[in-house]
């Protein structure tokens, strides 16, 4: 199964100014379009400042981002912010990342809102 949401999240994360750390509730509130995503990092980040996008992405169990995927391909609304999020960076996605997430969604053929 392709991670497309965990790298979307990590790319989302490594753009971010981590200059003077990130605290839990900022990135959460960065995800408030995004609940699922928002409620999985809710669930595992500590209360601290974070200072890098992997400090982030590794406090969450790779058995969650699997959940994760599973959860957003079988349709939850996560995929018009994600969409949103690869549209934002210029349509840079994997191909398989962008199946996965038409797919899910039902649609075939370019993205009309890129």
């Amino acid at each position: 199964m392709p991670h497309h949401v965990r790298a979307i999240v990590e790319r989302e994360l490594s753009q971010m100014d981590w200059s003077r750390g990130r605290s839990r509730e900022a990135l959460l509130e960065h995800f408030r379009m995004a609940p699922t995503v928002r409620q999985l990092l809710a669930d595992h980040l500590p209360d601290r400042t974070f200072h890098s996008a992997r400090e982030v992405m590794e406090a969450v169990p790779a058995m969650h981002w699997d959940w994760l995927e599973r959860a957003i391909q079988h349709g939850t609304t996560e995929h018009a912010f994600l969409q949103s999020r690869v549209a934002s960076m210029g349509g840079r996605q994997s191909p398989e990342a962008d199946h996965g997430t038409r797919e899910a969604t039902g649609q075939s053929g370019p993205d009309p809102g890129a």
